[in-house]
């Protein structure tokens, strides 16, 4: 998901239009080319990419499991009027050239009656599939 935004006045950031992303961390980390390294924006490697990738799996994993989004900013995105914003599908095409800002936790624990949910659904020979978008690891954890 991306914001588009204009600031009514200027910042240290600049003036102009940003765009803020937030998505699952291997989506948006492939989209970056640079991250930001205190008020610095440097180039992402693959050895920078693996480590955000590593440290985002731990959080994910373990007693504490925590939902993990990626957020990363556009400095110079295309201006609304270049974009077609009717067709969802084409949105990929303008979240490119991210600059990786960082990455949040939170504790999203499935609702207590989700597990007795599935096992009745199991009993009743119903197959229960997961449609989401979020991260692969977070799900593998929450399978039965």
């Amino acid at each position: 998901m991306s914001s588009y935004c204009v600031p009514l006045k200027p910042t240290r950031i600049g003036n102009g239009p940003k765009m803020f992303i937030k998505g699952a961390p291997e989506g948006v980390l492939d989209r970056c080319t640079h991250v930001r390294v205190g008020s610095n924006k440097v180039p992402m490697t693959k050895t920078i990419m693996a480590k955000i990738l590593e440290l985002t799996k731990l959080y994910g994993t373990g007693r504490d499991t925590l939902r993990c989004l990626a957020l990363a900013t556009i400095d110079n995105p295309p201006k609304p009027e270049d974009m077609d914003l009717a067709d969802s599908t084409k949105f990929h095409q303008y979240e490119v050239n991210m600059t990786f800002v960082g990455v949040v936790g939170m504790l999203d624990p499935p609702r207590k009656e989700v597990f007795d949910s599935i096992v009745r659904c199991r009993q009743a020979g119903i197959r229960v599939i997961v449609i989401t978008g979020d991260n692969k690891v977070f799900l593998e954890i929450l399978q039965y």
